[in-house]
């Protein structure tokens, strides 16, 4: 696992929110990284997971499968 981080591949069957997964390689998707994004902001305003997710859901921004609760 070492090894795949120091050579900035990913190993992982999971692929993260905001995140593609090409030959190992992580690659941002623009789309998801807005959210990502604001997510990050809101943290870092204060704000705690409730309303976090509550704030993400009312812009409109839903999971992989289209569902609330990011």
């Amino acid at each position: 696992i070492r090894q795949s981080f120091k050579k900035g591949t990913y190993r992982s069957s999971i692929q993260p929110y905001g995140y593609d997964i090409c030959e190992g390689e992580l690659i941002i998707l623009p789309h998801e990284a807005i959210v990502v994004q604001e997510i990050f902001a809101l943290a870092a305003a204060g704000c705690g997971p409730y309303t976090i997710t509550a704030t993400i859901n009312s812009m409109g921004f839903r999971t992989r499968k289209g569902k609330n609760g990011m």
